[in-house]
């Protein structure tokens, strides 16, 4: 098993903006979180999960479970 972050439509392709220094190519970290399936842009809805080790990040869904 391993943890992964997911967004509220189940998918595992999770994405944090960041910004890079071109002169020092120190990168910066910001909060904000989006998901390249459904577009949704926050923080709140974005959670930790647990998946088999063959789970594949580029194709899977998390199935969710209704809260």
């Amino acid at each position: 098993m391993k943890t992964i972050t997911v967004c509220r439509c189940g998918s595992p392709r999770v994405y944090r903006d960041a910004a890079v220094n071109v002169n020092t190519e120190e990168v910066s970290e910001y909060d904000a979180m989006s998901c390249s399936d459904c577009g949704y842009d926050g923080n709140s809805d974005f959670r930790e999960v647990e998946v088999a080790d063959d789970f594949d990040l580029h194709e899977d869904f998390v199935v969710m479970k209704e809260s």
